[in-house]
Parts: C-alpha cells; structure tokens; sequence
C-alpha cells in the first residue's frame, strides 16, 4: 500500500512537472572548513542571471499601477546588500492539483543613481530601496525563484507609497509597453486620487441614501481603519478593517469612472426631499477628503452602484445586502 503510495506521488509530480515533498528540507550541518558568510549572497552567478526573472518584473501592469506613486529609471550603483532572510511554507492550487512546498525570501538593501523620474514627483540624485525577492524554492507549483537587481544594471522602478518596491521594469524594448502604461495611469491620476494614496491605512467610502424612504433603504461606510464609526444607525451598514488591496481597487474604479468631476444635475441634493431613491458617494483618507457628490438616482444610482460593488468585491458581500432594496424598487438596469 505504501508503495502505491509513493508511485502515484511520483505520478503526479511528473504531471505537474515538479518533485514530490515528503518532509522539510535538510540543512547539512556546516563544515568546520566553510568561511562562506553573507557577503557571498550578494553575488549572483552569472548562470542564476541568465536562468532567473528580475525580481517584481512579472507583473500587470494595470494592478501595478494602481499602487505605484513614482516611477524612476535608475541604475544600480552597488550590489544587493542582505540584511534578512525568511523561510517558510507556501500552499499553492492549480485547477484540482494542490501544490505547496518551502520557499525562502531574501531582504536586501541597494542604491541607485537616479537617471529621471518618468512620473510622479521624486527629486534627488540617489535612492536606497529595500526590497527582498524570492531566491530558493523547494515543491510544486511554486512561483519561480527571482534574482536582485544586479550592479550596473539599469531598470525602471515603480515605487508605491513610502517608496516600497511595486515593480522593476527591464530597460529593454520588450517591457516598453508595461512600463508605458504604468507611467501613462500615474501621470494622470487626479491631484485629489494622489492625496488619498497617502493614508490608505484610514482610507474610507461612504455611500449615503437620500430618498423618500430612508428607514427601508441602506447606507454603507466601507473603510481600511479597524476602528467602527460611531453613533450609525442600523440602517448604515459598516465594512471596516479592509485591506489595501481593496482600497487601490476602489480608487482606481472611481479614478477610471472620472466620479468627482461628473454631475448629475437633475439629483443634486436640495434642501426638499428627493422623490426618487438618489445617493451619494464621499471619500475621505487622512486629511483629504473629497465632499459627497451625487452619483443619480433611480436606475442610474443602481448601476453604478452595481459597477462600484464589482470592482471592490467580486462576490458583492456586504454591497449586495447594501443594495438589494434599491433593486426590489425598481428592477435591474437597462444598458446603456
């Protein structure tokens, strides 16, 4: 039984192509003649360059963008310095076939001449980045290991908020594209979208009814703060704690739908109340806050609603509860 065991084990690891995994690695004790210390991680071999991706360079360019605040073209002026390691164990799943195994993360730190800055507004000569990469990989169905930026080497950097890495675009003709459009989508983000990038760890949405009706009909916060806004009655229903991930997707839908420049003249709020089931949407993160605007009524509000709770969650969650009444109002959207 063991034996089929471990022949269906090996079965499987050559459909998929790697090796199969019957315990944590083993770490030979050192010999007493090894002077190998940290400095010989800072040098890549020549034939791991050649077999590795650059490291954060397989990356798309649209969900890059929505993080990345600078993009520079640098060149790198001394090699990765290693100031930490991290091992531990990845579960992965492709289709029916679960993966999984040991991977080990290296954290460095490297300078860099700065040639020009593309996009954003980073000035200075020189920038030291840390960053860390995958360098050791032991399963199946892992993502590939990565190599550092090498000395010497010029690449383009698309840096996110307090210079964290999000990307490294290869200089070379084949990542024009990539780093076209991330250069493209920061250049013009609106000032307003900028500001509110700096304080994703309080940032928050919040769509309030403005009907007819407002004890049948629900308002929403939707926020990254752990802290639960006080004094909301029940008819406002709280997402809190959500991550960043959330929050680059909820700006980048309102950036690309242009929502803080639109207006909807006939549901402006006034100070009579409104006939038909109209809402309006305000955004707030640290100290920059862009007042409520009207996003329509009716239909209208239905669907671009429907539009917002897609792209912050694909399952609708708490937005589907959110918006069940105004659907049961008034039925589905036509398109438009």
């Amino acid at each position: 039984m063991k034996q089929a065991a471990v022949v269906a084990s090996w079965a499987l690891a050559i459909l998929v192509g790697c090796s199969p995994i019957e315990g944590p690695p083993q770490v030979a004790e050192p010999d007493a003649q090894d002077t190998r210390n940290v400095d010989a991680l800072q040098v890549t071999e020549p034939e791991i360059v050649a077999r590795r991706e650059l490291v954060a360079s397989d990356v798309d360019p649209a969900v890059a963008a929505r993080r990345t605040v600078v993009v520079v073209k640098v060149v790198a002026t001394s090699k990765p310095e290693i100031i930490k390691t991290h091992g531990g164990h990845m579960s992965s799943r492709m289709g029916d076939v679960d993966g999984g195994g040991y991977v080990t993360w290296l954290y460095c730190r490297q300078t860099f001449d700065v040639i020009s800055a593309l996009s954003g507004d980073y000035t200075g000569p020189e920038l030291e980045l840390e960053y860390s990469y995958l360098d050791k990989t032991l399963g199946c169905l892992l993502p590939p290991e990565t190599r550092p930026i090498q000395i010497g080497e010029t690449v383009s950097l698309a840096l996110g908020v307090n210079r964290s890495l999000v990307a490294v675009i290869p200089d070379d003709e084949r990542s024009r594209d990539t780093l076209d459009e991330i250069v493209r989508y920061v250049r013009n983000r609106p000032p307003v979208a900028r500001s509110l990038m700096h304080s994703m760890d309080a940032f928050t949405i919040k769509i309030q009814y403005l009907g007819p009706e407002p004890d049948e009909f629900f308002s929403a916060i939707c926020t990254t703060s752990r802290d639960r806004p006080d004094c909301m009655s029940s008819q406002w229903l709280i997402m809190q704690n959500l991550s960043h991930v959330w929050a680059h997707q909820a700006l980048d839908h309102l950036i690309r739908s242009d929502w803080w420049r639109a207006s909807v003249e006939q549901t402006k709020p006034t100070d009579r109340p409104p006939v038909d089931h109209c809402y309006t949407i305000s955004v707030v993160a640290g100290l920059t806050e862009v007042p409520a605007q009207p996003i329509g009524c009716g239909k209208v509000a239905l669907k671009r609603l429907e539009k917002l709770a897609g792209a912050i969650q694909y399952d609708g969650g708490v937005l589907s509860q959110f918006l069940s009444p105004l659907s049961a109002a008034i039925g589905k959207p036509t398109d438009a």
